[in-house]
């Protein structure tokens, strides 16, 4: 169980970064990036995959346990098309998870997750 989940976070933060021609892979017991068949330090990584490396392995590791997770703007530093993908993925790595999500950005809610907005002056006093 525990390889299957490994396996299904390498596809999706892979997918992610299939544009820039970089992988993530676990070589030696310890996480790697890659490109060009060759290895890459971690802190090569642009700020935005920085980014989405961190909250997704966070996600992860909640391990599908039912959670709360509080991000205040994880859109920052991340290209418009994983804004919109970023609660799916989230979602996708734990669906048990309750997000707490503080945003400027409207792509972040763009992909069918508006309805589920709560605006803090309506349960403020």
């Amino acid at each position: 169980r525990i390889q299957s989940r490994i396996n299904r976070y390498l596809v999706i933060i892979n997918n992610l970064l299939s544009d820039s021609n970089k992988k993530i892979e676990i070589q030696d017991s310890k996480l790697v990036a890659v490109q060009d068949n060759g290895i890459i330090s971690l802190d090569k990584l642009s700020s935005g995959e920085k980014q989405m490396l961190l909250l997704t392995m966070r996600v992860f590791l909640t391990n599908e346990q039912p959670s709360v997770i509080f991000m205040d703007e994880p859109e920052i530093s991340m290209h418009i098309s994983w804004q919109n993908q970023l609660i799916d993925v989230l979602r996708e790595l734990n669906p048990n998870a309750q997000l707490f999500i503080t945003t400027h950005s409207p792509s972040v809610l763009s992909k069918g997750w508006g309805e589920k907005i709560t605006y803090m002056e309506d349960i403020t006093i």
